[in-house]
């Protein structure tokens, strides 16, 4: 049984974070269910915690044009590297 690396270990604890903001049962729950009259707001406000963290964490100021950049960035090196890992 292949263990998880990091960063899918870290994937499934922000997931499990993130949906219980749609669960009524915790502390987290936005205060509605999750429906298609709010996603945008919802992904919205996910991507400005996005920022907000990482400002945070870096002592940097960037803007949510930077922080796309930066998770483009992430996102094209995680699949490079996902790529590399499944040829050998």
């Amino acid at each position: 049984m292949k263990l998880l690396s990091r960063t899918e270990n870290y994937t499934l604890k922000i997931a499990e974070a993130i949906a219980a903001c749609a669960d009524k049962d915790t502390d987290y729950y936005i205060g509605e269910p999750l429906t298609n009259d709010n996603l945008t707001d919802f992904f919205t406000a996910l991507l400005c915690a996005y920022m907000f963290t990482l400002n945070r964490v870096t002592g940097q100021e960037n803007d949510l044009l930077d922080i796309i950049a930066i998770a483009n960035k992430l996102a094209f090196q995680y699949i490079k590297t996902s790529d590399e890992e499944s040829d050998e």
